[in-house]
């Protein structure tokens, strides 16, 4: 059974074409997972890491009337006890600020798309749309670890996100100019839920969740049905949901 740990997150307003983590130290043999956030840019970016993991794009989706891009990303392999950083680059078209999160997952041998069972989410919702409320392809795995990642086109006092039920919010960052509000959550076991539901208001927002697979054998359901698109304009998995 897997256990989550929040190993970084952080926010920054540089204007760059890449952005360099502060330094994080993971359990040995942790599954890591990246999230990016980045105002200003749709380049899905490169992601490269100081420990030689290898990362895997699992899904990507815009927000704030498709100005913004956010990204979940899967390691290659198990994270030793040492000291890292990962580096997200995006090329040509430069971000106005940025949002990194590193979870550790303990407790699971799976690596890359393997790992994920599935994934869901919601793109480019408005202003005035409901909290997040993104449906999973199928009922979560009551021994599964699930997370969820949200970016709110604003400050915390006008998108505050509460957690869904029963799950643990990790941490909340942002930054200004533009504003970008960044919370995420995750249950470590215990979830059956296929509508994974956030309280709170909401500014104009995307949202990533995924489902992890805990078990030894078998085929993990990413890597059979397929990775993410890096085409800013389809978002989908063929074993994800996105409204």
């Amino acid at each position: 059974m897997g256990a989550v740990t929040n190993l970084l997150s952080s926010a920054t307003t540089a204007n760059a074409a890449s952005y360099v983590s502060a330094s994080f130290t993971p359990s040995a043999n942790d599954l890591l997972l990246v999230y990016t956030g980045a105002t200003a840019t749709l380049n899905v970016p490169s992601l490269t890491d100081s420990q030689s993991l290898g990362f895997t794009l699992s899904t990507n989706s815009a927000f704030n009337s498709t100005a913004h891009m956010i990204t979940l990303w899967v390691a290659n392999a198990l994270a030793a006890a040492t000291a890292m950083t990962v580096t997200a680059s995006y090329g040509a078209d430069a971000a106005t600020g940025h949002v990194f999160v590193v979870a550790g997952v303990s407790g699971i041998s799976r690596t890359g798309l393997s790992a994920i069972k599935q994934v869901t989410g919601q793109r480019n919702q408005g202003a005035g749309a409901s909290p997040p409320d993104p449906v999973f392809a199928a009922a979560m795995t009551s021994s599964n670890v699930g997370v969820g990642f949200v970016s709110n086109n604003s400050s915390a006092s006008t998108g505050d996100l509460a957690a869904p039920s029963g799950w643990t919010e990790a941490t909340r960052v942002e930054h200004a100019t533009p504003s970008h509000h960044m919370a995420w959550a995750f249950i470590n076991s215990g979830s059956t839920l296929t509508t994974i539901t956030w309280g709170g208001s909401t500014s104009g927002f995307a949202v990533i969740c995924a489902e992890l697979d805990d078990s030894s054998t078998g085929v993990g359901g990413q890597s059979t049905y397929g990775s993410a698109s890096a085409d800013p304009g389809r978002h989908l998995l063929l074993m994800a949901r996105f409204a």
